[in-house]
């Protein structure tokens, strides 16, 4: 609702927020080394300082500095303080704060998703502004799963990365890193869609079908159950909450429906001899039979991690490690051999939050699926309020067997903005000063240089750092090489990954792995202890940083950092052979 008292956003801040819903996912750069995840941060680093200028206008129109309160204002800010609580008891500040290179998931993206969200509800001016900023969100999956069938069923647009099994069908991922986060983020908007067919609007119903074939089809092409299940539970909820109220039948006859599905490709599986074709219809089924297999590949890997995670959150209860840590930690209550491959998540949303930060984390996040659930209820009845309520859920379940990762937690974000704007359309306004207008310009000026020095080094520094990273191999010459992953380091001094490439490049490592002659050996040390600073999980590093150690007549610097390798990995065989090798 407008008021002269509430902060109504501009055309543009309306345009500005439907642009980046429909962008943010299909976003990607092939001009860096990480193509799908940075680009998004970068952008949305670029969208919450395009909205903060967009609403500092807006208060200058005013007169007044004003807010509209959400149900979400509390919980995300106790979420926010139990990040910056571990964060300052981190076993490694700088991942806490960062967070890991592909992942950056550490405070600062904690604070950009609190960000993204609250700005949005700012500017959004009612439920006309959520439906279309929800409608940016459903053409951008419509997009998205499109180019997942092309992808599956015809192995393009840079399809045949991810497959079901050795030589199974592609499983599409396209612009969202991986086929698990593709799945989730469609799983999210599926049941949206299907709430716009059961509507009442005979225009929206048609189009809104054409939305939940195609974003079905592209869902099924992910191969993602834990996806599937978040849709399947989103659909029921739109069946069983149509118009806000409970109805019983819709759940029983959805329920019958999955079950018999269910035991029809059971029995189709079952009758299929060994040596069947490894057809898309075929691996579709014994994908979703594999759903109730706990002995399955990744589900009895997961149940293992999950079982290891608890020790692991039990021995740092209260704060936890700090954000995005967890592969730091992990590798000590590792209970298998994982073939090399390190785990930087515990693949359960919940789990990772208390291995991160504790169980003032787990409540704060509890606290905030609370407030969602408890705004919905209020606004149950309200035009679009089941659907969103729905997406939410399914994003919700889909998570708690992955984990939230910005290429789809920046969508539902937004998507939250959207729901919450949509169910509390009176949200009061905060009125917290009023200012003279002959300041209001030199403020919105001042402001405004701020937000774009703040941008140098946020978006434009990380960007170039990457690209740097980039051409690196492409250099003509080993000095061009060295000279280009030293201004990657200069320009994101942050990250580990630069450094174990300026040390590698340093050795002049060849294909095994051996350094050249011309190896500098002290600038190798350099930049492997500068990595191993930052926070490095690689063994494979660190069994660099102890040859290098011992080359240079550094013994114990050498036992310890081969000790470190172990650690990181105790079922690897180089590892352990290096540091008997060392007398360690």
């Amino acid at each position: 609702m407008e008021t002269p008292t509430t902060p109504v956003a501009s055309a543009v801040g309306v345009w500005v927020l439907r642009v980046g819903a429909f962008l943010l996912p299909l976003l990607f750069l092939p001009n860096i080394v990480d193509e799908f995840v940075l680009p998004k941060l970068l952008v949305a680093r670029l969208l919450v300082a395009a909205m903060f200028v967009i609403l500092m206008a807006q208060w200058v129109r005013q007169g007044a500095v004003t807010w509209r309160r959400t149900p979400l204002d509390l919980p995300l800010l106790a979420f926010i303080g139990s990040a910056l609580l571990s964060t300052a008891f981190a076993v490694n500040r700088n991942v806490a704060i960062f967070g890991t290179y592909d992942r950056w998931e550490g405070l600062l993206t904690i604070v950009t998703y609190a960000l993204i969200f609250w700005l949005a509800v700012q500017l959004l001016a009612g439920q006309s502004a959520g439906r279309g900023l929800t409608w940016s969100l459903l053409i951008s999956a419509y997009f998205i799963a499109g180019a997942a069938i092309l992808q599956s069923a015809f192995g393009l647009l840079g399809g045949g990365y991810f497959r079901d099994g050795t030589n199974g069908p592609i499983r599409a991922d396209v612009t969202l890193a991986n086929p698990d986060f593709t799945g989730i983020f469609l799983a999210m908007l599926l049941p949206v869609a299907l709430s716009k067919v059961i509507s009442w609007r005979p225009a929206t119903r048609m189009l809104a079908a054409n939305f939940v074939v195609i974003i079905s089809l592209g869902l099924l092409a992910t191969f993602t159950r834990a996806a599937w299940i978040g849709a399947v539970l989103g659909m029921i909820v739109v069946l069983a909450l149509r118009h806000g109220r409970f109805h019983t039948w819709p759940v029983v006859i959805s329920a019958a429906v999955v079950l018999g599905v269910f035991l029809i490709l059971a029995g189709i599986v079952a009758s299929q001899p060994a040596t069947a074709a490894d057809s898309f219809g075929n691996a579709l089924a014994r994908r979703v039979v594999s759903i109730t297999n706990l002995s399955s590949d990744t589900q009895a890997k997961r149940l293992v991690v999950w079982g290891d995670t608890l020790p692991l959150v039990a021995a740092r209860p209260l704060v936890g490690y700090g954000p995005d840590t967890f592969g730091l930690v992990y590798p000590q209550f590792q209970s298998s051999n994982r073939l090399g491959v390190l785990w930087d998540k515990p693949h359960m949303e919940v789990l990772g939050v208390a291995a991160s930060q504790g169980i003032i984390g787990v409540l704060a996040y509890l606290w905030i699926l609370f407030a969602f659930v408890r705004a919905f209820w209020q606004g149950r009845y309200l035009r679009g309020a089941v659907g969103l309520f729905a997406g939410f859920a399914a994003y919700i379940a889909a998570i708690q067997a992955d984990f939230s990762y910005i290429p789809t937690s920046l969508p539902f974000w937004l998507f939250a903005a959207a729901a919450v704007v949509t169910w509390t359309p009176n949200g009061m306004a905060v009125r917290v000063a009023k200012f003279p207008r002959r300041l209001a310009v030199p403020a919105l000026a001042g402001g405004s240089v701020l937000l774009v020095a703040l941008l140098i080094p946020a978006v434009i520094f990380p960007f170039l750092a990457d690209a740097k990273y980039y051409e690196t191999p492409a250099a003509p010459d080993l000095r061009t090489a060295r000279n280009t992953i030293a201004q990657a380091r200069q320009l994101a001094p942050y990250e580990a990954a630069y450094a174990i490439e300026a040390g590698n490049y340093a050795l002049n490592l060849d294909a095994n792995g051996t350094p050249a002659a011309n190896a500098d050996w002290t600038a190798a040390r350099d930049a492997y202890d500068a990595a191993a600073r930052l926070g490095s999980y690689s063994p494979e590093m660190f069994r660099d940083l102890a040859i290098v150690d011992e080359t240079l007549g550094d013994h114990a610097g050498a036992v310890a950092a081969a000790r470190r390798a172990v650690q990181l990995d105790r079922y690897d065989a180089e590892s352990r052979k290096l540091l008997a090798r060392l007398g360690g």
